[in-house]
């Protein structure tokens, strides 16, 4: 499913990106969020909630451009799919 594959490359750069930092422990840690949901396998289970203090916790530990480039590569995937793929991942229903 589209949806899935989106999912699945956002969910890598954000786990490349905590990786890179080598922070991953305390980013963790401040995030309260078990490092067994930094796998592709697992990030979709997070709640959004807990996605928006990850990405908090990661800002603070990138600098400010840092930040903003993987924020703009996550923005690139998206819209590299939608050039290929039009907007039929919006089409697919939920399960």
């Amino acid at each position: 499913m589209l949806r899935d594959k989106l999912t699945s490359k956002l969910a890598g750069i954000l786990i490349d990106t905590i990786n890179k930092t080598g922070k991953k422990s305390h980013i963790s840690d401040e995030s309260r969020i078990n490092r067994k949901y930094f796998t592709r396998k697992f990030f979709r289970l997070l709640r959004f909630h807990i996605l928006v203090r990850l990405l908090y916790n990661t800002a603070m530990w990138t600098d400010r451009e840092d930040f903003a480039a993987i924020g703009a590569e996550l923005f690139d995937e998206i819209w590299l799919m939608a050039d290929k793929h039009g907007y039929d991942f919006n089409d697919e229903p939920f399960v």
